[in-house]
Order: C-alpha cells, then sequence, then structure tokens
C-alpha cells in the first residue's frame, strides 16, 4: 500500500504558521513598534489603559478563536496547510466556514486590531487595515480564480451561498 503524495506533516503546518501568520501578527508589528517608536497616540489618546486592555483581551479572544478552529478545519477535513505552496485538497465547507469564506483571515485581522488596541498603536491598526485589503486583492485576483479551477462547480455553489467577510446567521448546508 502506497503512502498519499500530497501527505502534510506535522511540520508543513507548522511552517506555514511560522512563514504567514507569526509573521503578519508578531515579526511586523514588532518592527512597527520598534521602528515607530510610538507608546500611544492620538486615535488611542482618549481610551483609558483598563478600557483598551480590556476591548483588545476581548479582540484578541475572538480573533484567536477564530484563527485556530479554521487551522484546525484544514487539518482534520482540508488535508492541506494554510499556505498556498500546500493547499487544502478538499474544500473545506464546515464549521466557521460554513459561516463566511475566510474566517481564519478574519481571525488575523481581529487579532492586529486586539494588538493595536493592547499596544494603543494607531499603526498596527494601519497595518491591520492593508493587511484586510491585501488579502482582499489576492482572494479576487489569486485564491478565488485558483479554488474555482480546482474545486469547479463545487466551489461556485460555496462561493454564491457563503459570503466573504460578513457571517451568515445559519450556517450553509452543502
Amino acid at each position: 500500500m502506497s503512502t498519499p503524495v500530497n501527505k502534510v506533516s506535522a511540520l508543513d503546518h507548522l511552517k506555514s504558521i511560522i512563514v504567514l501568520p507569526f509573521s503578519v501578527l508578531v515579526v511586523i508589528p514588532c518592527l512597527i513598534q520598534y521602528f515607530g517608536k510610538i507608546k500611544s497616540s492620538e486615535l488611542f489618546a482618549k481610551i483609558d489603559f483598563p478600557y483598551s486592555v480590556i476591548i483588545g483581551g476581548f479582540l484578541l479572544i475572538i480573533g484567536l478563536v477564530l484563527f485556530v478552529a479554521s487551522v484546525l478545519l484544514f487539518i482534520k477535513i482540508g488535508d492541506g496547510t494554510l499556505a498556498p505552496w500546500k493547499p487544502t485538497q478538499k474544500l473545506v465547507v464546515k464549521g466557521l466556514y460554513q459561516h463566511l469564506r475566510n474566517p481564519m483571515i478574519l481571525g488575523v485581522v481581529i487579532v492586529l486590531l486586539a494588538e493595536s488596541f493592547l499596544l494603543k498603536s494607531t499603526y498596527i491598526m494601519i497595518w491591520a487595515f492593508l493587511f484586510f485589503i491585501i488579502n482582499n486583492i489576492y482572494f479576487l485576483l489569486k485564491e478565488e480564480p485558483d479554488l474555482i479551477k480546482r474545486f469547479g462547480e463545487e466551489y461556485l455553489n460555496y462561493k454564491k451561498n457563503v459570503p466573504r467577510w460578513m457571517p451568515r446567521i445559519k450556517g450553509w448546508q452543502p
């Protein structure tokens, strides 16, 4: 009995998480803080310390739950990683993916917003919005056409029924 060629290892998952989300959520915000040398900003000046921590902490929990749950679905159902160089072999339309098409990226954006509140950084908030815009462009020009090629009518039906960013209240059943 032969082993599948596209077998995804734990190391493949770890590499994809370190290269992509870790860079976006840790490396770039650290560079922004270091080079920006900003402790606070006008945008956050009116938010007192405990409120910025409460808002940031709440957003952090929501973002991490979305991100981790999405990655676990990619591992359990998709037979692939979150990285485009080792994508899922099966279209994931269960769990969070029944409510919106991009819960993982939404989770990352929410974590970035959490960091902006926790660090009172306008620049990290700007990075969150830039990251969101970059991903929208990437999804429109690259990811969605690739998904149509890979999964055909299955993805087109999913795309027609599940919104990209605003979650459906009732999950879509294929």
